[in-house]
């Protein structure tokens, strides 16, 4: 192995990790004990391994890419590796439940086109599947893009059919979330998370609790941005939205369609947790009993700026209770 870095190792460990080094390169490597009493034993034999630079895979909806699946991608990449999904219909196992781990990657359909690209769960009743888990503790330099999640269903008290954050802060653009089903956010549920969700679009999710799209819980902060939610639902509250103290900035949305059999069609708001803000958001024909755009409850204090309320087909534009209140500055 001859001269290079030494590197004095813990006994009571078990890994040993040394950072810095370069990409496709051979490094050799060699140890060596030493007693209690300071004594140097004998060098063994020498190893070696080579590292590699950053790639990009692609996954093919017949298995015949880089890997055969989704998953099989991920648990081959490094950090930093880019998986490319072709056009077509992604299905079965591997392209379903599919979770990053702790591996921060960038995952994207090779044109940018959702409608062209699907991953689609095929999740019901008797075959309950999720469509993405990110849990590991990734930043927003973890980038899903350009595809579509459809047809995801969890029973029980599941959240995030589509779409589960955890603990992570991920970038999610350009993403369309259809037909996704669970007990609260059908499409995302995203807790203790400060991820960016930008341009994505979100029709006919359903929630059975809340949380027909996208379910917030203990969010610091997080931005939801120009994304579009059309005729999402949900029976207790949040058709479109329920943020539980959690206060992500909402810019530059369009909310249509969406309804809840109790609270809020498009938004619900709740605990004083929630101080989320709403800016220039348009929000037309949306409805429920109470707040047929907006409901608020439990000390929740959200901002409404520049947005547009309008056409709301039950219930009041925005309804408080229970402490909660609103600012409305320039708004219709």
């Amino acid at each position: 192995c001859g001269a290079g870095t030494t590197a004095l190792i813990d006994p009571a460990a078990t890994t040993f990790t040394y950072s810095g080094l370069n990409g496709d390169t051979t490094y050799h490597w060699w140890v060596r004990g030493r007693s209690a009493c300071g004594a140097w034993g004998d060098w063994s034999g020498c190893f070696s391994f080579t590292t590699r630079s950053n790639a990009t895979w692609l996954v093919k909806p017949d298995g015949s890419g880089d890997w055969p699946t989704i998953q099989a991608a991920i648990d081959n990449s490094i950090d930093g590796d880019i998986i490319e999904l072709d056009d077509g219909t992604f299905t079965g196992d591997g392209n379903r439940n599919v979770d990053l781990g702790a591996k921060s990657l960038v995952i994207r359909s090779r044109n940018g086109v959702p409608e062209n690209c699907i991953v689609n769960v095929e999740g019901h009743g008797d075959h309950p599947a999720r469509g993405f888990l990110i849990t590991g503790g990734q930043d927003r330099t973890t980038i899903l893009e350009g595809f579509s999640i459809e047809n995801a269903y969890l029973g029980g008290t599941g959240a995030g059919a589509g779409m589960i954050v955890g603990n992570s802060s991920p970038t999610l653009r350009h993403i369309d979330f259809v037909y996704n089903h669970a007990h609260d956010g059908g499409a995302l549920f995203m807790s203790n998370s400060n991820a960016v969700v930008y341009d994505c679009e979100f029709r006919f999710n359903t929630g059975r609790n809340t949380a027909g799209a996208i379910r917030t819980s203990a969010n610091p902060h997080g931005d939801i941005v120009e994304c579009r939610f059309y005729g999402n639902s949900a029976v207790w509250g949040g058709g479109a939205i329920y943020n539980y103290n959690s206060s992500p900035e909402t810019w530059d949305c369009i909310f249509s369609g969406n309804s809840s059999d109790h609270w809020g069609g498009a938004i619900h708001n709740s605990e004083a947790g929630s101080t989320p803000w709403f800016f220039r958001c348009t929000f037309d024909g949306n409805h429920a009993p109470l707040g047929g755009a907006i409901y608020n409850r439990t000390d929740a204090a959200p901002a409404i700026q520049n947005c547009l309320i309008t056409n709301s087909l039950e219930g009041e534009a925005v309804y408080c209770t229970g402490g909660a209140t609103v600012e409305v500055t320039c708004s219709d």
